[in-house]
């Protein structure tokens, strides 16, 4: 372990936050490669042992078999924790937790070098993916329920930069920038405009488990200068 002695002080950290930490305890007596990866990754972060301590049951799936996320597991896995939530607040506290838990796993095997640089960069990625589309669900729904507007979000979000080329890492930001449809009508355009700020902030906001992600929005058609959301023929005007 490239330092012992933080991994012991961030292992009992994690250990005395547990409501049972003899099952821990006895998973990392049985030794195995996977008791000397979580060491190394205790080792390396400050912010995983801060992870563990908020959520010391996470620490069970180290100990269990488990694929790179695809896109669509993700959804479904999301989709079901947002099923039990009762309040906006709490959904998006609980992507917040979906975060948590696949940022920690992909970090093991990060440090571990378990998987390539750029199988680490696609995992992260993908990860962001889901939770950009789960959080545009989550704030669409209940801005529509509140507006009365259509329950489909008319506006399409665009990644950019290193989301868009799915080579994001722990701290990146994510370029997006919102594309409406043709067809809606000026008065929904204009409650498109106020629906992207909430969004945003859905994002960005600090809560209880952190934030999901910073956004940029200056590389959208026109930068700092252009509109926050564009139709989609100003788009192909913008970009012939």
């Amino acid at each position: 372990c490239p330092d012992p002695i933080r991994a012991a002080v961030h292992l009992e950290r994690w250990l005395a936050a547990s409501s049972g930490p003899s099952m821990f305890l006895s998973l990392l007596n049985e030794g195995g490669p996977s008791v000397r990866w979580l060491m190394n990754l205790l080792a390396a972060s400050q912010q995983v042992s801060d992870v563990l301590v908020q959520n010391p049951e996470m620490g069970a799936i180290f100990f269990e078999p488990w694929d790179p996320p695809e896109l669509d597991e993700l959804l479904f896995e999301g989709r079901r924790m947002l099923d039990v939530a009762h309040s906006t607040a709490h959904r998006l506290d609980r992507l917040r937790l979906l975060k948590q838990k696949w940022t920690l796993l992909i970090a093991y095997v990060d440090v571990n070098r378990l998987w390539s640089t750029e199988s680490v960069l696609e995992a992260l990625s993908c990860l962001a993916d889901a939770l950009v589309r789960l959080t545009l669900e989550v704030t669409w729904a209940a801005f529509a329920s509140e507006k009365g507007l259509p329950k489909e979000c008319p506006i399409q979000v665009v990644a950019f930069g290193k989301l868009g080329g799915f080579e994001i890492n722990y701290s990146s930001d994510i370029d997006l920038a919102y594309v409406l449809d043709d067809y809606v009508d000026d008065a929904l355009e204009t409650q498109a405009g106020r629906f992207c700020a909430i969004f945003g902030r859905a994002l960005e906001d600090q809560m209880g488990r952190g934030m999901l992600y910073r956004v940029d929005l200056r590389l959208r058609p026109y930068g700092a200068s252009g509109p926050v959301v564009n139709r989609m023929r100003a788009v192909e005007a913008y970009y012939e």
